[in-house]
Formats: structure tokens, C-alpha cells, sequence
């Protein structure tokens, strides 16, 4: 389960908006929308391409963020 609230931090911190997050991905603006907001899961393989853009390479952010337990959206 992802942690919405940090999946967030961490689009903000590296400088991107869910706009330029969706060209960088290649996803439509609503997938983007679902994704970040957690009414869509995010594959394994998605996870790593997010960590490459936003620049997430530290094992324990990656898993505090893709990996959260229990998380309310």
C-alpha cells in the first residue's frame, strides 16, 4: 500500500506537479490522479520509475513510501 502523503512529499520535493509527473510517466492526467491519490495501485515496475524521476534512492524511503502498512487515504 503506498503512502499517499509521502508519495506527495516527494513529487513536491523533486520539483514536479502531477502534469509534468504524467509526461515524465507517459500516463493520461487521470491516471496519474488515481495513482497518487491511491485509488489506483502502483506496480512494482511503476515504483521503480518513480523513484528514478523523483530522484528516491535511499531503500528506506522507498520503502516508507511504496511499502506503507495501514495507511488511510
Amino acid at each position: 500500500m503506498v503512502n499517499v502523503n509521502l508519495l506527495k512529499a516527494a513529487i513536491v520535493e523533486a520539483g514536479y506537479n502531477q502534469a509534468k509527473l504524467s509526461a515524465a510517466m507517459k500516463w493520461a492526467p487521470n491516471t496519474t490522479s488515481a495513482k497518487v491519490n491511491g485509488r489506483s495501485e502502483i506496480t512494482l515496475c511503476e515504483a521503480r520509475c518513480l523513484c528514478e524521476i523523483l530522484n528516491i534512492h535511499n531503500a528506506e524511503r522507498r520503502n516508507e513510501i511504496f511499502f506503507a502498512k495501514n495507511i488511510s487515504n
